[in-house]
């Protein structure tokens, strides 16, 4: 076989070996827009937030936009492992899904773009919303970040005023306040606010009170004392709160007027206020970030003006006899009745309708009364269904517990099924709670109690998973769920039920384990294919050396034994890289480079290197055609860019634009080519390789010119 001959085969090899399809995509005006939350609940301003912001997206049409929410907690987390394990899952995303633009909601959020604005947002635009004064002083270019200002303050200033207002006999104004992030950024606020205007009437702070602690002060309070309800999410005793539900609570043990500044605290217990809305910030959210989709620089957006309402709850002006007349123009007043026509027309129709036909209604009514004992007979055989599924559940249990405060808690019901799981009767376990607490693992115990303890506080919904002992012996995975419902101010009363999660737990197990089987036969796969590769190379060098005055086959096999290097260095990345299926670029160049150099026995010092490549990663798909052509051009200029044994410069520089193009620059200092001198038009294996590569294996574009020494652009989307 002639020289020429075994060229093309290798050639061949190589291209079967690195070639795929890359499908085409377009990523012209499509973006990613993150809405980063404080917590891991959504409250209901929250809620509405998100409702207007994303309806406004969707309904433009200049943009294709992919919004998602995350609500890391990252304030909440109690060490840093969890918050390592916080970054590296939003990591994780914004690889795949670039953050084009990232918004975050109050103080706790801002602080977490804030912290990673150099790492996971580094090329993103970012929106501060109400953010603390250490962001807003410590941003210093606004060319990608924006601002919105809250008007939060001059709302919380006229409903102090409104107070005087409607109450001009206020002695006392008690401020209600939390501990929490946000908490302390409007109470700051409100101090400024109040020192400010003066406020002639004493102040008194509740700052972190549990929710026991002020419907106790609150109880007490003397006339002429308005209460201002600024927020609180969070108390001293690191018991968390939804405002709607705390000012419900609280409403019932006050009889004095309580204030607020946030529309949606209307309905729980606040008479009023001059009150924002989240919709209007959502509003305000959408225009700043479709200008700065469009590319305007923070400097030159102007904002419209935000809008804040007098909103009042009617139930509560009446329970403070305050007449709708003593309103400001404009308010708005919720929950008001029906007008007398409005509200009782429907009887009074109805009434006439009866006395017209009378006969009709005595003879209604009486199927009516059969109706209501045949419904009466039905309801009495679904009660007793209802016990006698209770005591016959062997897979679960259904269960009640009281609580009440510095008194042990206790089981007041409990199903017959309890036999079954735990081979104690009711009546044993409702005497001594502990037969059932015993049989969870010592393992589990400790974390059960803690999260039980910790739904008892906050009165949430309790759920936990733990592994508890059979009668028998075995271990079994047992789920508990149980809701609580308050009774009085200390007694609360929990209605819950067990379901045994065995199988779940052991499917669950077996997933897992296949996955790390999986992941580790990935590993094997590269890592033998890169012992393959190496295998080839071996025997192509073996074979040379029974043709040792061939210097052309001697210089073909050791072309082709870095070409095979090349792709077995990608193979033996990713056998070491934690991700299996892509690679830093940056480090895999570098290596790359130093590889080439040592195989020409030459160093750093005669020919240097300059690499300009960002820390990105490329799929297996893109690394190895990437690299095949790195090793071309670094190939050609080595042997002929600097005879003589001069000093040289090799520069890589690898750029990337939004749209997703990538665009490789490569350049040399050497002696370049002849005047004429056709690239794209030559017979050697090199040059064919890099076009071809570049073209078909790429679908990109090749540009090959003479000017100061070889001048290689290769556009091309990874």
């Amino acid at each position: 076989m002639g020289k020429k001959g075994f060229s093309v085969i290798i050639y061949i090899l190589i291209l079967f070996s690195i070639q795929e399809i890359f499908p085409e995509i377009d990523n012209n005006n499509q973006f990613n827009i993150y809405l980063i939350h404080g917590f891991n609940y959504i409250r209901k301003g929250d809620s509405d937030f998100n409702t207007k912001f994303v309806s406004l997206c969707y309904d433009q049409k200049e943009f294709k936009l992919n919004i998602m929410m995350e609500f890391p907690g990252y304030e909440e987390l109690a060490n840093n492992a969890e918050k390592e394990n916080v970054y590296n899952c939003l990591s994780a995303k914004t690889k795949k899904y670039k953050a084009d633009v990232v918004i975050g909601l109050l103080p706790e959020a801002n602080k977490f773009i804030y912290l990673h604005r150099d790492n996971l947002f580094k090329n993103s635009k970012k929106i501060y919303m109400i953010p603390g004064k250490d962001i807003i002083n410590n941003i210093n270019d606004h060319n990608d970040s924006y601002i919105i200002q809250t008007d939060i303050t001059s709302s919380i200033r006229n409903t102090i005023k409104l107070i005087f207002t409607l109450f001009p006999k206020t002695h006392k104004i008690i401020v209600i306040n939390g501990v929490g992030e946000n908490d302390k950024l409007i109470i700051s606020y409100t101090r400024s606010i109040l020192e400010e205007i003066k406020v002639k009437s004493q102040i008194e702070y509740f700052i972190g009170d549990s929710q026991i602690e002020l419907i106790q002060k609150l109880k007490n309070i003397q006339s002429n004392t308005v209460v201002l309800y600024t927020l609180m999410t969070r108390d001293k005793y690191n018991n968390y709160y939804h405002s709607s539900e705390l000012l419900k609570n609280l409403s019932k043990h006050c009889d004095s007027p309580i204030f607020g500044y946030f529309e949606t605290q209307i309905g729980s217990g606040i008479l009023g206020g001059n009150m924002v809305t989240s919709i209007d910030y959502a509003s305000k959210t959408f225009y700043v970030t479709m200008e700065m989709l469009r590319d305007k620089k923070s400097s030159t957006i102007s904002m419209p003006e935000q809008f804040s309402s007098y909103l009042f709850d009617w139930r509560e002006l009446k329970k403070q006899k305050i007449n709708e007349s003593q309103l400001p123009k404009g308010s708005r007043v919720f929950y008001k009745p029906l007008s007398f026509w409005g509200l009782y027309k429907n009887y009074i129709i109805a009434g006439i309708i009866i006395i017209t036909v009378q006969l009709i209604f005595i003879i209604f009514l009486i199927f009516l009364v059969g109706k209501q004992k045949r419904t009466e007979t039905a309801l009495q055989k679904s009660l007793a269904h209802i016990k006698s599924i209770s005591s016959n559940l062997t897979s679960g249990m259904i269960y009640q517990i009281v609580t009440k405060k510095n008194i042990p808690r206790r089981f007041t019901f409990l199903s017959d099924s309890v036999k079954e799981l735990y081979g104690i009767t009711p009546e044993d376990a409702i005497k001594d709670p502990a037969l059932i607490y015993s049989r969870i693992l010592d393992y589990d115990i400790k974390t059960f109690r803690n999260a039980e303890n910790e739904a008892i506080k906050t009165l949430s919904t309790f759920k936990g998973e733990c592994r508890v002992k059979n009668p028998d012996g075995t271990i079994r995975w047992s789920s508990y769920v149980s809701t609580p419902t308050v009774i009085d101010n200390d007694t609360v009363r929990w209605d819950g039920i067990e379901f045994v999660i065995t199988e779940r737990k052991l499917a669950e197990q077996n997933l897992q384990h296949a996955l790390n089987e999986k992941e580790i036969l990935i590993h094997e796969l590269y890592h033998r294919t890169k012992n393959t590769l190496q295998i080839i190379r071996s025997l192509l060098v073996l074979h040379a050396e029974d043709f040792p005055d061939n210097v052309d086959l001697q210089k073909l096999v050791k072309d082709t034994e870095i070409r095979i290097l090349v792709i077995s260095m990608v193979h033996n990345m990713l056998f070491k890289s934690r991700d299996l299926s892509q690679i830093s670029i940056k480090n895999y160049i570098k290596e790359l480079s130093s590889l080439i150099l040592k195989s020409f026995g030459l160093d750093n010092k005669k020919i240097k290197i300059k690499i300009n490549i960002p820390d990105k990663f490329f799929h297996i798909d893109t690394a190895i055609p990437f690299g095949i052509i790195i090793n071309e051009l670094m190939t050609n200029s080595l042997k002929y860019a600097f005879p003589d044994e001069r000093n040289g410069l090799i520069t890589i520089n690898l750029s990337s634009e939004k749209s997703g193009k990538n665009i490789l620059h490569y350049s040399d200092n050497g002696i370049g080519v002849p005047e004429g001198f056709d690239f794209r038009n030559q017979k050697t294996l090199g040059l064919n390789l890099i076009y071809n590569i570049g073209e078909s294996q790429l679908s990109g574009k090749v540009i090959m010119e003479n000017n100061n020494g070889i001048n290689c652009i290769i556009e091309f989307y990874d």
